[in-house]
């Protein structure tokens, strides 16, 4: 054999010895910590959201009247407690013309089995139009035109219902544009 192949061929057989022993290694959770370069390292919140935890991190984290309240690092929020009254949390807020003659979308979300009359509500602040209004309860997502203009408060809502339990109930609240609803990670 010729030098050239026969140090391509050794420098494969090496190549595969490493990968083997790396393969034998993990299955015994030597590499747990280690994170390869190619590997995705975590769920990256859907930028098509409108909803911004860092708007509204601060503004409902803690008791909501018995029900702990957390906002996670990726922007969902941590239900847990019995609610003891009703807890109406704003997630968002636009006071502007930037939305009029839009198309919205509200994701589903799931408050788990034992919260039936949590919902989240968009509203407009000025109105007693209930057609400009929108109760999402579990499971239920909604498109929708916002089709009224007089630069009062258009608002989103977490409403937590009094009576209603959460045991460690994560949700994941997506507003977006469109009426195509978008995920909550990319």
């Amino acid at each position: 054999m010729k030098k050239p192949i026969k140090i391509i061929l050794i420098v494969c057989v090496v190549l595969c010895l490493a990968l083997l022993g790396g393969c034998i290694a993990n299955s015994f959770g030597a590499f747990d910590d280690v994170k390869l370069p190619f590997a995705k390292e975590e769920k990256i919140r859907n930028e098509q959201n409108m909803l911004d935890p860092d708007y509204y991190k601060s503004i409902i984290e803690g008791d909501q009247n018995g029900v702990e309240v957390t906002v996670n690092d990726d922007g969902s929020i941590t239900l847990d407690g019995k609610a003891e009254e009703e807890s109406n949390i704003r997630l968002f807020c636009v006071n502007d013309y930037s939305l009029f003659g839009l198309e919205l979308t509200i994701n589903s979300v799931d408050f788990g089995e034992d919260a039936e009359n949590t919902y989240i509500y968009w509203y407009h602040d000025n109105t007693s139009d209930e057609s400009l209004s929108y109760k999402l309860y579990s499971g239920e997502s909604k498109s929708f035109a916002v089709n009224y203009a007089d630069g009062q408060n258009y608002n989103f809502y977490l409403s937590i219902a009094e009576g209603d339990e959460f045991d460690n109930v994560t949700i994941y609240p997506v507003l977006n544009y469109g009426v195509t609803a978008v995920s909550y990670f990319e």
